[in-house]
């Protein structure tokens, strides 16, 4: 559905969309008109092309209205406005939980519009953004037995290091493999293992799983070290920090390779929160804030906390290269990191230019789909055995072409 208001404009998008090969295509003429022909419809379009400027309902009121309705669907903003103003519409939306699919300047064009579409199938199979269904939670009783048969295991997402395009290490995400094969992932059992008293058992076989992946890839020639998030109801759980101790250390694995990630909000479970993550770092353990940027107490944590690594959430990296405000944030939450003695980690990298960027900027590592989605432990090794040639190749052809654009960035 095309959402504009002056007719020529209208005309030249719904042109576009045509020339690009689609064939239904509504039209409204500002935000009220919009709400009603999305009642009218039978089936309500899978996209949403919005001018943000109308008379009546602009087109930030209109997002919120579906939004709040419950609809779901891509949207791609259109606008003449100055580009600080389209991105921070950009980040709302998705904040609301639409599928935020390109933000465009006017005058359209058919390729940023057809690049802006063909994001689609990508973004509404991603695990982090909306889509209108939502599957059951597990029960409390299946996942206790999913968890005593080790049915819950981790898959490894490579973290790459910029400077010499190999991974230096691996994030263990945990995936739910059923008898049939199939795979539960993490957002419906999580809540379910912290409501019920299950994360201690759940953190215990992650690491225990993590532990065996090292020592294998140890037998193979490859030395990697794991990072393993920990979830701020575990952290006082004073038992638990001394049964991880334990068994990595019965495992023989040096402590320095298991790096355990909190987000901020972990530091709101007060003093005994913060005593098990002093003892995890002076057992010597690294220590990474994870998503940073992302709440507002994120500063006062890096000084509460000698941290070894942080990661820089998705929100702040990607396309950060096309817009200045991101990048000015992303440049100074990795010299903050370098200063403070840091490993800074670029999280969510989906592009070449995401890719380029951080290197440019001096973070030592990346981690996202552009690099690798999380794999199980018997496709990680060949996957990181192709990754170096591939990136390296893909690299090689855009190097000439980025460097000039991160200089006059």
């Amino acid at each position: 559905m095309v959402v504009e208001d002056s007719v020529p404009q209208r005309m030249v998008a719904v042109g576009l969309l045509r020339k690009i090969g689609l064939t239904r295509i509504e039209e409204a003429a500002d935000g009220a008109d919009a709400l009603q022909l999305l009642k009218r419809l039978p089936v309500p379009p899978a996209v949403l092309l919005v001018d943000l400027e109308m008379p009546g309902m602009d087109g930030v009121e209109l997002l919120h209205r579906i939004a709040a309705e419950g609809y779901r669907a891509g949207v791609i903003i259109a606008s003449a406005r100055e580009l600080a103003l389209i991105q921070s519409v950009e980040s709302m939306v998705s904040e609301m939980g639409l599928i935020m699919l390109g933000a465009l300047s006017k005058p359209l064009s058919e390729a940023t519009l057809r690049d802006a579409l063909l994001s689609l199938a990508d973004k509404v199979g991603s695990p982090k953004r909306g889509n209108g269904a939502r599957l059951p939670d597990v029960t409390p009783d299946e996942l206790s037995d999913a968890l005593e048969r080790k049915l819950i295991v981790p898959w490894f997402q490579p973290k790459l290091d910029l400077q010499t395009w190999l991974p230096r290490g691996a994030e263990a995400l945990a995936r739910w493999r059923c008898d049939d094969g199939s795979l539960i992932e993490p957002m419906r059992f999580i809540a379910v293992a912290e409501e019920h008293g299950l994360m201690p058992h759940l953190t215990v076989n992650m690491v225990d799983a993590s532990l065996a992946a090292l020592r294998r890839w140890d037998s193979r020639g490859l030395r990697l070290s794991v990072a393993i998030n920990l979830s701020p109801v575990t952290l006082n759980d004073q038992q638990l920090a001394d049964d991880l101790i334990e068994r990595v250390a019965a495992a023989g694995i040096e402590p320095s390779r298991i790096t355990f990630e909190v987000t901020e909000t972990a530091m709101a479970q007060g003093v005994s929160a913060v005593k098990t993550l002093l003892r995890l770092k002076l057992r010597g353990f690294s220590l990474a804030i994870d998503d940073f940027g992302t709440g507002f107490s994120s500063m006062q944590q890096l000084s509460k906390i000698p941290f070894s690594e942080l990661k820089i959430d998705r929100s702040i990296v990607h396309d950060a290269h096309m817009r200045p405000n991101r990048r000015t944030i992303l440049e100074s939450a990795i010299e903050m990191g370098r200063r403070l003695g840091m490993v800074t980690v670029g999280e969510g990298v989906e592009r070449i230019e995401d890719l380029h960027l951080l290197r440019h900027l001096g973070c030592e590592l990346a981690q996202g789909y552009f690099v690798s989605r999380p794999v199980s432990f018997d496709d990680f090794l060949p996957v990181v055995t192709h990754l170096h040639r591939s990136l390296t190749e893909k690299i090689g052809d855009s190097s000439r072409k980025q460097t000039s654009v991160l200089r006059t960035g």
